[in-house]
């Protein structure tokens, strides 16, 4: 039997743009090694559970990125008053959105997995 790869697995590679942190001395690419994260799935067997799981965290990173991006866009350009506001509201947003999905499937496969060991 041929084992199946868990494709979420793959979001570890993003990770590699950390790389640019060493070349370009900015430290704010080494924000990506966050990514790490995920090559935990590697290891983690998809079933209808885990893909549901995936569903509902995409779902809600998907609406927390829409309903942040405005008030981002608000905050950096009436407040704030920065040149260059919209690529960062819409960077922040993303990172907003990674951190809520993350969160979210570590939540629900905590859930999961602390109903199965009171069985």
């Amino acid at each position: 039997m041929r084992k199946r790869i868990n494709p979420i697995g793959f979001l570890s590679i993003v990770s590699s743009i950390s790389i640019l942190g060493i070349f370009t001395k900015n430290p704010g690419w080494f924000g990506f090694l966050g990514f790490l994260f995920y090559l935990r799935y590697f290891w983690v067997i998809p079933d209808e559970s885990f893909w549901k799981n995936i569903e509902k965290s995409a779902t809600i990173a998907f609406l927390v990125q829409l309903f942040a991006l405005i008030p981002t866009l608000m905050i950096l350009g009436l407040f704030i008053k920065r040149e260059n506001y919209i690529p960062e509201s819409f960077g922040i947003c993303f990172s907003i959105a990674v951190l809520c999905f993350t969160l979210s499937v570590t939540i629900l496969e905590w859930r999961e997995f602390k109903g199965i060991s009171h069985d």
